[in-house]
């Protein structure tokens, strides 16, 4: 069996008292550490700890912390979204009413050249 070495280090811990007993707190919180460092970097690794010791425990709470990570990124595309879209809404509202209101005021100042002149020098004027 080809052991890595951590699986190996792991087991040292797991036989050490800490004062808090053989396979205490210091083991587990060893053990969580490797485990999620061995599940980033090199999973592959993973068979030969989950051979001499119990992670399942930890590998279930990774997938629960994926999950809750994954939903946490969509929410905050779908706020983000939502904001983008309504932030969209209001300035194409602000500028479409500008842009009335300046087409009006274009349209309003064409009228009053256009008072007094003749048809033909209106159709001509360009």
């Amino acid at each position: 069996m080809n052991m890595y070495p951590h699986s190996s280090y792991l087991t040292v811990v797991k036989r050490l008292d800490f004062g808090d007993g053989p396979g205490g707190a210091v083991y587990q919180h060893q053990l969580n550490v490797i485990v999620r460092f061995i599940g980033k970097n090199e999973p592959h690794f993973l068979d030969d700890i989950r051979e001499a010791h119990d992670i399942s425990h930890i590998l279930t709470q990774i997938e629960r912390e994926d999950r809750l990570e994954i939903t946490a990124v969509k929410e905050t595309r779908r706020a983000v979204k939502k904001e983008s879209f309504s932030a969209h809404k209001i300035f194409r509202t602000t500028f479409k009413s500008r842009d009335q209101r300046e087409t009006e005021a274009q349209e309003a100042g064409i009228r009053r050249e256009d008072e007094g002149t003749s048809f033909l020098s209106r159709l001509f004027r360009k």
